[in-house]
């Protein structure tokens, strides 16, 4: 598919329709949208919807880098071409795989300008016989080798004075049950399952070493980072890079200088984020939003009965014999969501809940029963904090609220999560699947 060319300045509105009867969840990479209209398109379902625009003088449109589009509804989406970037713009769900995406080159002078593509980003390419001139806009003069060095004072200054966080991860795959029910071959790190969450400060610099241990490609997408002409950092396979090669090891710069907020770390490279390559990223602000007592991240996943390549070959069959779907479980914070340890409330205490959908097509919903909860941030971005009395997030999608305990400890208090696909046939007791913890 060719990309669209988009000069800096512009303002960009994209309109996304779902005209089926399938969910979509849309990830921009290295940037945000306000989402400025939602409403019904076509179908049985769009008489019983709302549509909804944002006035100029009423509050700001939403920012993020995750929308939900339901089916049957459309949602426009408005972005600022403030700097040159490869922006990937795709569904996050399974449909990415079938072509639900489309490449924006940003700004292709500033890139030309400011990014200077680092030897060993050109190396992987070469290791696997893939050209490094030319891009998906067909512009063949735009050579991404070669560059001058970046013009970014104040970047590279901070990036002098931050402190280095630095992991190294093997990236392989391990037998395992995750869900106390099936045994397949989860991707992990360094020969062990869940991947830890990985923590910094804003202002520091993530240096991720990374060994491919797989036979097959992998690539790391921080999800949420914006990148400032560093977009071969992006981890988006044969977009921005062109993968690590099995046995071949590479190291992922990112900085944090102007982020902080709920982000996440999975693969893109086709199926990996489905099999378990996945974990958050909390980029902790310096100065705090708000007022809280304790900081808790909560991250719910999805989980497969086997490996995404084994799913889709049962589903093949099912188009062609009565053979039963495969349902998925849930996992909370790593482990099976029935034995997931409880979150401890001191009384009176505030407590800030990152909340995180890391799943890969189910959607996840989620409320605390006698509890109020204030919305203050989505996806990484503050947001004018908003009582809300529940949770609906597609895939990807990452909020932060504040509850405030009660004042006795007196009794126990469930939080409610339910897991559903609007794909998936209903059946009791399989889908959808309710937990509490």
């Amino acid at each position: 598919t060719q990309a669209h060319v988009l000069h800096y300045g512009e303002s960009i509105e994209v309109l996304v329709y779902s005209d089926d009867e399938n969910d979509h969840s849309i990830h921009m990479h290295a940037g945000e949208y306000q989402v400025v209209e939602v409403g019904p398109y076509g179908g049985p379902v769009a008489s019983n919807r709302t549509t909804v625009k944002y006035q100029r003088s009423g509050p700001a449109p939403m920012r993020c880098d995750e929308i939900a589009i339901r089916s049957h509804s459309y949602t426009k989406l408005r972005f600022r071409v403030n700097h040159g970037a490869i922006i990937f713009f795709h569904c996050h769900m399974i449909h990415n795989f079938k072509g639900l995406a489309v490449t924006f080159i940003a700004a292709p002078d500033l890139l030309q300008k400011h990014m200077k593509v680092p030897d060993e980003v050109t190396r992987m390419c070469k290791l696997q016989n893939i050209k490094t001139s030319g891009n998906a806009a067909g512009n063949a003069g735009f050579d991404l080798t070669g560059l001058p060095q970046p013009l970014l004072v104040n970047r590279d200054a901070a990036i002098g004075f931050a402190e280095r966080v630095e992991l190294f991860w093997d990236i392989g795959r391990l037998n395992i049950s995750r869900d106390g029910y099936n045994t397949w071959d989860s991707i992990c790190v360094n020969n062990a399952v869940p991947i830890p969450p990985v923590h910094v400060t804003q202002g520091d610099v993530l240096v991720l070493n990374v060994r491919n241990s797989l036979d097959v490609p992998t690539a790391v997408h921080a999800h949420g980072i914006y990148h400032n002409y560093t977009d071969y950092y992006d981890g988006a396979e044969m977009v921005t890079e062109c993968g690590i090669p099995p046995g071949e090891n590479f190291t992922y710069v990112i900085d944090t200088t102007t982020q902080a907020g709920d982000l996440w770390i999975h693969g893109h490279v086709h199926s990996q984020l489905t099999d378990g390559f996945r974990t958050p990223f909390i980029i902790h602000e310096k100065v705090k939003p708000t007022t809280y007592d304790k900081d808790e991240v909560l991250y719910f996943e999805d989980w497969n009965e086997r490996t995404f390549e084994d799913m889709v070959a049962i589903d093949a069959k099912l188009k062609l014999a009565d053979i039963p779907p495969l349902y998925r479980t849930m996992l909370i914070n790593g482990v099976n969501a029935n034995t997931s340890k409880s979150l401890h409330f001191e009384p009176r205490k505030r407590y800030r809940l990152r909340i995180m959908s890391l799943s890969t097509s189910s959607w996840i919903k989620f409320r605390m029963p006698g509890h109020t909860m204030h919305v203050i941030s989505k996806d990484g971005v503050e947001a004018v904090p908003m009582e809300v009395d529940g949770l609906d997030l597609g895939p990807g999608q990452r909020v932060s609220i504040i509850v405030t305990a009660h004042d006795t400890t007196e009794f126990n208090y469930m939080y409610n999560v339910t897991l559903y696909a609007n794909f998936i046939p209903l059946y009791p007791g399989l889908m959808p699947r309710y937990y509490s913890g």
